[in-house]
């Protein structure tokens, strides 16, 4: 299983994110998204649905290990168009109280996923004091939703080197416009970027269950994006989880025999 923490440091967007990630996922890769964040679920009221089975029962579950459906598959709901997901309360107070249960029990409690071969945690934005930022010290990788802006970029700088995640492991999604292009926003951050996502409110209305529009879904400015963007980011993930492969054999230049003891192909970084 990989665990994909989503969060940002200012901007909002982030439960959009998550979710347009999770539905455009590459196929033959079950994904499931957790709503993980502190400040409270949105999606159960976006698709007016109830908000359990979901982290809160997933939560009562794993405090009472004699009792079945500890495993965080086992809380998953299917959204309408086939998302899986595991929705959080509305309420801040209950998410707070259901991550400290989670991480009381067990300290990497996404690691038992079940069938889902990815995991994609919405925390929403990331405080100092967010109790969800225990996620990101075990998350394969971190993806920060930040504005082309100004304002974002210069939060970005002091926000982080705070980071409790590997520096390698930290990629940015770019949200609506901005005067900044992606390149030059990593050469001041120091951090990749994965992806833009533009400014679409059809494509944010229909991720957030809103009758859609004559036109598939996928030809939506958003959609087809944050397709791409789970693209990229499904290939990294493989890239980070593939063993080291050995050369079998010693290389040779002019006729010189060399002993190699590095790693080749996808291996290398």
């Amino acid at each position: 299983m990989s665990l994909v923490v989503v969060c940002s440091a200012k901007s909002t967007g982030v439960t959009t994110a998550a979710l347009g990630l999770a539905g455009t996922w590459p196929v033959g890769q079950p994904a499931a998204l957790a709503e993980l964040d502190p400040s409270g679920g949105d999606i159960a009221s976006w698709y007016q649905l109830p908000h359990t089975p979901g982290l809160l029962s997933w939560a009562a579950a794993a405090r009472d290990p004699r009792r079945p459906g500890g495993r965080l598959a086992d809380h998953v709901r299917q959204l309408p168009g086939g998302v899986a997901a595991v929705l959080a309360p509305p309420s801040a107070r209950a998410v707070t109280g259901a991550l400290d249960l989670l991480f009381d029990v067990d300290p990497r409690p996404l690691s038992a996923a079940g069938r889902q071969a990815v995991v994609i945690g919405d925390c929403g934005r990331l405080d100092p004091y967010s109790p969800a930022r225990p996620l990101l010290a075990g998350a394969d990788l971190v993806l920060i939703v930040a504005r082309p802006r100004l304002a974002d970029v210069a939060h970005l700088g002091d926000w982080l080197p705070a980071l409790p995640a590997e520096p390698g492991r930290v990629r940015l999604l770019l949200t609506g416009d901005g005067p900044y292009h992606p390149g030059e926003i990593t050469a001041a951050v120091g951090v990749p970027v994965l992806g833009v996502l533009p400014h679409d409110p059809r494509g944010a209305a229909a991720l957030a269950g809103a009758p859609s529009t004559r036109a598939p879904l996928w030809r939506l400015p958003l959609i087809a994006a944050a397709g791409r963007a789970a693209a990229v980011l499904a290939r990294e993930l493989d890239t980070l989880a593939a063993p080291p492969r050995q050369l079998r054999h010693p290389r040779t230049i002019g006729g010189l025999r060399l002993a190699v003891s590095t790693v080749d192909g996808r291996g290398s970084r």
